[in-house]
């Protein structure tokens, strides 16, 4: 009985053979422990945009309306009106007013690593009040440079709770500063001021 007792234990104390991966407490396999992924990216810091600081405490704000998001031909470029978007300077930091002062967009993310699907989540609100912004949505463009895009730029984002979009499935296959554009309310022409079509873009960390 004695040494069926003492050869069960030798038999549990022994260390597997030839098997050097890290074991998690349920006996499965801890892959962020046998796996070295390096540190994670994420937005770049630098100065605080302002382009939407005015001369009061207010800023600069655009009101949008729904009414003018698909005018008639009466407003097309051949007749004279607006050439269609045109974007502003890419932001540091991970929140800022979009292009056209009409909103205030933040950004949070899963760890951005090359070659990792990341799921984008990003807040939208309407200047000046901050009440949610609803039913936009919002799509991500990203690229490196003008012949890099993301091998994949992720789903259109789903809204939930109201004014948060979810965008995952983006992967950035190269290391670099890479741009984040949002798209907002993308159905809608741009033509009008009062659009509510938007756009906000970020730089990007990619280790």
């Amino acid at each position: 009985m004695k040494t069926t007792l003492w050869l069960a234990l030798l038999v549990a104390a022994a260390p597997g053979c030839g098997d050097d991966t890290a074991s998690g407490a349920d006996g499965g396999i801890d892959l962020a422990m046998s796996l070295d992924l390096g540190p994670a990216g994420g937005p770049v810091s630098g100065a605080q945009d302002d382009h939407c600081a005015g001369t009061d405490d207010m800023g600069i704000t655009q009101p949008t309306s729904q009414a003018v998001c698909k005018p008639d031909l009466a407003g097309s470029p051949q007749d004279g009106g607006d050439s269609g978007p045109t974007f502003g300077d890419t932001m540091f930091n991970s929140s800022g007013n979009d292009d056209d002062c009409k909103y205030f967009v933040s950004w949070t993310s899963t760890p951005i690593r090359r070659g990792v699907p990341v799921t984008f989540t990003v807040v939208a609100k309407n200047n000046p009040d901050g009440s949610a912004v609803t039913g936009a949505m919002i799509r991500a463009e990203v690229f490196l440079d003008a012949m890099t895009s993301a091998q994949s730029s992720g789903s259109v984002g789903a809204e939930s709770p109201t004014g948060t979009y979810t965008i995952s499935g983006v992967i950035f296959q190269k290391p670099g500063m890479w741009t984040v554009r949002f798209h907002l309310f993308e159905d809608c022409l741009d033509f009008d001021p009062a659009s509510p079509h938007g756009h906000a873009a970020f730089y990007v960390n990619v280790p």
